[in-house]
């Protein structure tokens, strides 16, 4: 099975030893896209055919809001809901923000909520304020009005 791989991709994997088999570099550079895949592949068996056949819920939040709201009321959630267990994806959204690359059952966004094809729900009354430390700011463009910030770089 080894040589009829390695016929398929024309190169080596393992290089033959008296007494077993050692990675070859392009073996070594496969390595961890096979192990990830099988821990996948696991994972998915687990969900369909596991015991319990738990609901899987998977979440796509912002990774700042993971960590600074969601991931401390994960607990709760977990114990009210024990059959439900929850996938949380963390992505950063470039341009359309209604557009959606991975698959989820809800996503947790900023913003005010118009975004088509989506239902919304607010989850939070938080306010966001810029803040910077005061030697930052140059003496040629200080801040007073909110219409200032277009003259700084902002992160």
């Amino acid at each position: 099975q080894v040589k009829g791989l390695e016929s398929q991709f024309g190169t080596l994997l393992f290089g033959r030893l008296p007494r077993g088999l050692d990675l070859t570099e392009a073996g070594l550079s496969y390595l961890p896209k096979v192990h990830e895949s099988i821990t996948r592949f696991a994972a998915v068996t687990e969900e369909i055919f596991g015991q319990g056949h738990l609901k899987v819920l998977t979440v796509r939040v912002s990774l700042v809001f993971f960590t600074h709201w969601l991931s401390w009321r994960l607990p709760l959630f977990q114990e009210r809901q024990p059959n439900i267990r929850l996938r949380v994806t963390s992505n950063i959204w470039v341009g359309d923000s209604s557009v959606t690359d991975v698959e989820a059952d809800l996503e947790i966004r900023y913003g005010h909520g118009n975004w088509s094809g989506l239902r919304a729900e607010r989850l939070t009354w938080d306010t966001l304020l810029p803040v910077c430390a005061p030697g930052l700011l140059p003496p040629k463009a200080p801040l007073s009005a909110p219409t200032d910030l277009a003259q700084h770089k902002l992160l």
